[in-house]
C-alpha cells in the first residue's frame, strides 16, 4: 500500500534544521485550528510535540487528507511564500538594517551577520517543500490515497 501523504509531510519536516522545525511548529500552533494546545513558549521539545499533535489528529483517511490540506495551506502561506526567494530575504535584510540604524543592538547585528546563511538554508528547505508538494501532496495524490481506502 502507498504511504499516507501525511507521512511525506512528516518526513520532510523531520529532515529540516531544528530552527526551521521550531519556526514551523510555532507558526502552525498560532494559526491552525487543532494545534492550539502546543505550548510554543515552554515546550522543551516543540518539534516533537508538533509531530505528536499531528499523530493525535490522524483518525481516518478523510481526516488525514483534511489535515494535509490544512497544513499544506498554512505552511505555504506563512512559510514558503515568505522564505523561499532571495528577494524575500533581501526585504528582511532591509528591515533589519533600518532597525539597526534606529536602535543598534547586538541581536540585530548578529541577525544581519547570519542572514545569508539562514536565507540559503530556508531556500533549500522551501525547494524540498516544492518537491514534496509536487509529488505526495498534490490533489491527484490525495485523491488516489482516498481511493485506496
Amino acid at each position: 500500500m502507498k504511504s499516507a501523504p501525511i507521512d511525506g509531510l512528516i518526513d520532510w519536516y523531520c529532515d529540516l534544521p531544528l530552527s526551521h522545525r521550531q519556526d514551523i511548529a510555532a507558526l502552525v500552533a498560532c494559526a491552525t485550528p487543532g494545534f492550539e494546545a502546543l505550548d510554543i513558549w515552554n515546550s522543551p521539545d516543540l518539534p516533537g510535540d508538533f509531530i505528536a499533535a499531528i499523530q493525535t489528529l490522524r483518525r481516518d483517511c478523510y481526516y488525514e487528507v483534511g489535515l494535509v490540506l490544512t497544513l499544506r495551506s498554512t505552511i505555504e502561506f506563512f512559510i514558503i511564500s515568505r522564505r523561499s526567494t532571495r528577494a524575500a530575504w533581501q526585504e528582511v535584510a532591509r528591515a533589519l538594517e533600518i532597525a539597526e540604524t534606529a536602535a543598534p543592538s547586538e541581536l540585530i547585528t548578529s541577525n544581519l551577520e547570519s542572514l545569508d546563511f539562514r536565507a540559503e538554508q530556508w531556500i533549500r528547505s522551501c525547494d524540498k517543500w516544492r518537491t514534496l508538494r509536487e509529488t505526495s501532496l498534490t490533489d491527484d495524490n490525495l485523491n488516489a490515497y482516498l481511493a485506496l481506502k
